[in-house]
């Protein structure tokens, strides 16, 4: 973690995220994707998940491999529910 400085001038702390809960926030998204017949979300937290939450998390995580995989399974499941709404 880097020091960061407050509005006072005091050294603290940088928040960093523990990884776990990154990976398992990610894998709560992706499940809940997995077994749904449409958008288990209204679409505006789907635009924001897309513009917004999708690509912190996956900044968050260090390991390429692993990134990538994410980012593979999230837009594997967004293509599919894209495709049954245009169905729709």
């Amino acid at each position: 973690m880097s020091d960061q400085f407050d509005l006072f001038g005091q050294a603290t702390k940088a928040y960093s995220p523990d990884i776990a809960h990154v990976r398992n926030r990610l894998q709560d998204m992706v499940g809940r994707m997995q077994g749904a017949t449409a958008w288990p979300w209204p679409a505006a937290t789907v635009q924001l998940y897309r513009e917004t939450v999708w690509p912190y998390l996956l900044g968050l995580v260090s390991d390429e491999a692993e990134a990538k995989r994410w980012r593979s399974l999230i837009e594997q499941e967004v293509q599919r529910l894209d495709q049954l709404a245009d169905a729709a």
